[in-house]
């Protein structure tokens, strides 16, 4: 079935038992989930897309189908969607606030429409000059061991406690070894309120989501020019 026998929706009215449909959409974020016993083995791909109108929606497909189908998935690109499965968004983690997400499996269609990057900066969960850092901490999340460091995020509208672990450690102090006389203005994407227990410096915190989350270091982007006035 192509896309001229389907109806158009866009993503704010994709549910279950519609009738056959496909929507354009920027592919905002990606990453990949590894598997359990080997992380150097990638089992999923999870994205999350926006349409014209601002509207999210997240989908995952394996990596067997994006092998099989030799799909080329990349932030920014433009592309039309068919035939995804369409299943509740449910789970401790959740990236946006549709109440639905899409499984591609090999009947769907995921179709390159145009190549070029889409400008993410300001859907960020925080943009701030970095005024506190911590040392690095070993922390008991979900019964694992795992490194964190507390950093203090300041802007125009108040002070936000970030933390950060595993990876976006190694991330931030990398930057500060090559450019510590630089104080850094990070852009910090794709966060979530954190947990309770892990507040170190105020009352309340954004944390870092495993791979979902991405730090962008003194960008060039409006909001971080703004702030260096």
């Amino acid at each position: 079935m192509s896309a001229m026998s389907a109806i158009f929706f866009p993503v704010k009215d994709i549910s279950p038992n519609m009738p056959p449909w496909w929507t354009t959409v920027h592919l905002l974020r990606l990453w990949t989930l590894p598997n359990d016993q080997d992380h150097s083995r990638v089992v999923c791909v999870q994205m999350v897309f926006i349409d014209s109108e601002g509207s999210k929606i997240e989908g995952s497909i394996s990596q067997d189908v994006v092998r099989m189908k030799r799909l080329v998935l990349a932030e920014g690109h433009k592309y039309d969607l068919q035939r995804a499965v369409v299943v509740p968004n449910e789970g401790q983690v959740r990236t946006t606030r549709h109440p639905f997400k899409l499984v591609f499996d090999m009947y769907s269609s995921i179709v390159l429409v145009e190549r070029f990057p889409l400008i993410t900066y300001g859907l960020s969960n925080m943009v701030g000059l970095m005024t506190s850092i911590s040392c690095e901490r070993n922390y008991i999340k979900l019964d694992k061991h795992v490194k964190a460091v507390f950093l203090e995020l300041t802007n125009p509208t108040g002070k936000t406690e970030c933390v950060l672990y595993d990876n976006h450690v190694d991330d931030i102090l990398h930057f500060l070894r090559h450019h510590g006389s630089v104080t850094p203005i990070i852009v910090v994407q794709f966060a979530r309120i954190a947990s309770s227990g892990v507040v170190a410096f105020g009352e309340s915190a954004i944390e870092g989501c495993g791979n979902i989350t991405r730090l962008l270091f003194n960008p060039f982007i409006l909001e971080v020019f703004e702030m260096k006035k």
